[in-house]
């Protein structure tokens, strides 16, 4: 086998196994929509996604493994966003780093939504505190620094409240509308 022959052999195996993947995720967001995580049994995604059992396991432990996995994957997107968008300069606007983090949710609603619904506290304070440090390290300010620590846990808490308070009310207004109210808070800070 030549090296072409062998790469293309590894590269349907890779999008054969990410179409199985992801028929698996899909299937578990399917029954998330419905019912709490623990309700939900490795035959349902199984039969759902149309796999073996044992393909289910070649890609993950168990359910909450699938679960943490897609949780992960989603948060990795949305630190990814605020890496990217998060101002470098005194003069930037923060408007900018919300509304590309809320795109990136109205984007992945469905997902967001079940995570909130699924565990709000300790999902609310995962976030929390891994924003909080993210701010605490982009501002260079020290932990010992109580002013500046509260004005940051008050802001990254408030932008989070906001957010999740509008996921529970199915995303209305609408995103853009969403956005400008967004701009008007920030406009007063």
């Amino acid at each position: 086998m030549t090296k072409i022959d062998q790469l293309e052999e590894n590269m349907a195996e890779d999008r054969r196994q990410r179409k199985t993947k992801t028929s698996i995720q899909e299937a578990l967001i399917q029954f998330l929509q419905k019912k709490p995580l623990n309700k939900i049994s490795v035959a349902e995604i199984v039969h759902e996604a149309d796999i073996s059992r044992s393909t289910f396991y070649l890609h993950y432990d168990d359910l909450y493994d699938l679960y943490d996995q897609l949780n992960n994957h989603f948060l990795d997107g949305l630190f990814e966003s605020f890496e990217t968008y998060y101002p470098t300069m005194q003069t930037e606007s923060y408007f900018e780093l919300a509304q590309r983090l809320i795109n990136y949710i109205d984007k992945n609603k469905t997902l967001f939504s079940i995570f909130i619904k699924e565990n709000t506290v300790s999902v609310v304070n995962r976030l929390s505190n891994i924003f909080v440090d993210k701010v605490m390290q982009f501002e260079k300010i020290n932990k010992d620094d109580l002013q500046g620590y509260y004005e940051i846990v008050w802001s990254v808490r408030g932008m989070m409240g906001i957010v999740i308070e509008w996921t529970q009310h199915d995303m209305k207004p609408d995103k853009d509308d969403f956005i400008e109210i967004v701009r008007s808070i920030l406009d007063k800070l």
